[in-house]
């Protein structure tokens, strides 16, 4: 299944989802693609414009079962709050997943936590497959990332490759990171990614 608009249709799915998602994604096989041509174009924008505990766009697996082949790609995502993740591939609890073959490719995140955020499930060979490639984490101001670009926690052959990562929100204390492997991430590349201001 792929969701993408019409051609030529520059789309914008809009909610005030407060503790959940504008988009959950609980099946394999399941692209969103804001292209409106079938190209690199970013014709759908998606928002949730909660303040309390949101995030635009989840892929959950459930149990040992994994997400397939499927992601999101050419859209600008918007959070309404940056206390909170955007992006998020995690089990439906929550915790880690298991997922492969996910493609996160060529999305605007804007205003957010941690702007991508993937856990998977400690075991060989789970989290193969995951591409985060060509996106932009870069807006200035009020929309701007406050603390992490790209987390990748659990994944067993994950690659992080030409993203554009800066511009952090510099009103908050933490200590920013552009790119984050956390614990169980093996086998995993991380490439000609652009790092820079992220004490802005």
């Amino acid at each position: 299944v792929t969701i993408r608009p019409n051609a030529s249709v520059t789309a914008s799915i809009t909610g005030a989802s407060a503790t959940a998602q504008v988009f959950r994604i609980r099946n394999s096989y399941v692209t969103i693609d804001g292209s409106n041509s079938g190209g690199t174009d970013r014709s759908l924008t998606i928002e949730n414009t909660s303040v309390t505990t949101p995030q635009v766009v989840s892929f959950n697996s459930s149990g040992a079962t994994p997400l397939v082949g499927g992601g999101i790609r050419n859209c600008n995502l918007i959070n309404g709050v940056n206390t909170s993740s955007a992006l998020v591939l995690v089990d439906l609890a929550g915790t880690a997943g298991y997922f492969n073959n996910m493609t996160i490719q060529n999305n605007s995140i804007q205003k957010a936590y941690i702007g991508i955020f993937c856990n998977a499930f400690v075991a060989a060979g789970n989290g193969s497959g995951l591409l985060i490639a060509g996106n932009d984490l870069s807006t200035i101001g009020a929309n701007s990332v406050r603390y992490t670009g790209i987390y990748v926690q659990g994944h067993d052959g994950a690659v992080v490759r030409n993203n554009t990562i800066a511009n952090f929100d510099g009103a908050s204390g933490e200590d920013d990171r552009g790119i984050w492997f956390a614990t169980g991430t093996v086998n995993s590349t991380i490439d000609a990614n652009a790092i820079h201001t992220l004490k802005y």
